[in-house]
């Protein structure tokens, strides 16, 4: 079980560590590792998550949003006709079908959202950060979005087996 108790190579500077999703710590650590810090780590998942780590290696937060499966099994639930649409493949310039017209405001709208949450961290923050995504959806997200993102697909993977190593290492003291 991966939670803010553990020791981790991040302080965790966060009113109730408790509710800190385990994927969002594991994705802070292994930033951290590969990276250092300061990081805006975002994780396109079933949830997009900005993560947050300062230049002295604390975890403070972030911010949580709809993920793209999210969006488009709510669409279909939700709606009399839109359809359940997987996010692959180049987005149209135009939707000229329902599919296409869902998969061009999924690509677009999400840039869109990532681009105004890193404007706003940058802003917030006052200091510059290292942007790095992972999670499944993070390399047809930032496609032409001109934002530079190391896209790093197995960070949440790696980042679960620096915890490891680092409470093993702790263990050992």
């Amino acid at each position: 079980m991966v939670d803010a108790t553990l020791p981790l190579p991040v302080t965790v500077d966060y009113p109730a560590p408790a509710t800190i999703g385990a994927d969002r710590l594991a994705d802070a650590a292994g930033g951290v590792s590969r990276y250092g810090a300061p990081l805006l780590i975002c994780d396109f998942g079933t949830a997009l998550t900005f993560d947050v780590v300062t230049p002295d290696r604390r975890y403070v937060g972030g911010a949580i949003c709809p993920g793209l499966p999210l969006m488009s099994d709510y669409l279909n639930e939700r709606t009399a006709k839109l359809p359940r649409v997987e996010f692959k493949g180049a987005a149209p310039k135009i939707g000229r079908s329902t599919e296409e017209a869902m998969r061009l405001g999924a690509a677009v709208g999400y840039r869109g959202m990532v681009r105004e949450l890193t404007a706003h961290f940058r802003q917030t923050l006052g200091f510059p950060f290292t942007l790095v995504a992972t999670g499944g959806y993070a390399r047809w997200a930032l496609k032409d979005s001109g934002l530079d993102f190391m896209i790093d697909p197995t960070l949440t993977l790696y980042g679960l087996g620096v915890i490891w190593e680092y409470s093993r290492q702790r263990e050992k003291e």
